[in-house]
C-alpha cells in the first residue's frame, strides 16, 4: 500500500480537490515499491468512509486534469475498490482527484509497474478458472477469515490449459457472489503470505460485487484467495491474460 488517507493527517481529500501521490516508496517504512525508470502503475484504488455520492480520477502526477474517472460510489458509507493502470511521472507520482463535491478518504495500492524490462504480456480471451459455487461444480464458499488455493493453470469448466507452465503474473477479474455479511477479499500469490491489501470490498449480505487486478502466481501457477468476511463467500476468478 502506497497511501491510506485513514492514517495521515491529510486525511480526507477535500471535494474538487487533487493530491499527489507517490507510488516510489510505501507509506510507512518506507519500503521501495515502483523503480526509477518505470512508465506506468497497476494500481487499486479504494474509497472509504464516503458522505455522499461522488467519483475520483486518477491521472499521472503532471497531467492536472482529466474526464475519466476511476472509482465512482452513489451512498454515503460506501466501501469500493477498483483496478485500473495510469502512466507516472518522472518522479514516479500519480495525481489523485475527487470529482464529487463532499471530502472522502482513499488507498491506493499498486500491485505491479511498466519499464522496459520484464515480462511481455499474452492477452486470453477471458476464461474462468475459479467458481466456488457447488451447483457449478465447486467445491464450495471459502470459509469465514480463511485462505483457499486455487488453480489458474486450466479452466474450471473443460480444464483445458489456460495460464502455461513459466508464467509469472495473470491479469483477472475476481466476483464475489452469494456474500453472507460485509467483508472483503484478498488474492495474492500462493507462495507469499497474507498481503494487507483487499482486492474488493462488498457491504452486506447478498451482494455480487467484481474487480479487476494483476496478481503473481507461484511456479504451480497458484493464486490465494482470502475471505475477510465472518461468513462463508463464493469467488468467482477470471483470467483476461498472463505475463511471461
Amino acid at each position: 500500500m502506497v497511501t491510506d488517507l485513514r492514517r495521515i493527517k491529510a486525511g480526507l481529500l477535500a471535494g474538487g480537490a487533487s493530491r499527489l501521490v507517490s507510488t516510489a516508496v510505501t507509506q510507512s517504512g518506507p519500503v521501495a515499491v515502483v523503480p526509477v525508470g518505470a512508465s506506468a502503475v497497476a494500481y487499486n484504488v479504494t474509497v472509504v468512509g464516503t458522505t455522499g455520492a461522488g467519483h475520483l480520477r486518477v491521472m499521472p502526477g503532471g497531467v492536472a486534469s482529466t474526464s475519466t474517472s476511476a472509482v465512482n460510489w452513489s451512498v454515503a458509507g460506501e466501501r469500493i475498490a477498483n483496478g485500473s493502470v495510469v502512466a507516472v511521472d518522472p518522479q514516479r507520482r500519480i495525481r489523485v482527484f475527487n470529482g464529487g463535491g463532499l471530502p472522502v478518504r482513499f488507498l491506493i495500492d499498486v500491485v505491479g509497474y511498466y519499464s522496459g524490462s520484464g515480462a511481455q504480456f499474452f492477452a486470453v480471451d477471458p476464461v474462468r478458472t475459479t467458481d466456488t459455487r457447488v451447483v457449478s461444480g465447486g467445491a464450495g464458499p471459502v470459509v469465514p477469515v480463511g485462505v483457499r488455493a486455487v488453480s489458474t493453470a486450466v479452466s474450471a469448466v473443460g480444464g483445458f490449459g489456460v495460464v502455461p507452465v513459466g508464467a509469472s503474473a495473470v491479469a483477472f477479474n475476481a466476483t464475489v457472489v452469494r456474500t453472507g455479511s460485509l467483508g472483503h477479499l484478498r488474492v495474492f500469490p500462493a507462495d507469499e503470505g497474507l498481503p494487507t491489501a483487499s482486492l474488493l470490498n462488498w457491504p452486506g449480505a447478498g451482494s455480487t460485487r467484481a474487480n479487476a487486478s494483476v496478481v503473481g502466481v507461484s511456479p504451480a501457477r497458484e493464486v490465494r484467495v482470502y475471505n475477510g468476511a465472518s461468513t462463508p463467500t463464493d469467488v468467482l476468478i477470471d483470467i483476461n491474460g498472463y505475463y511471461k
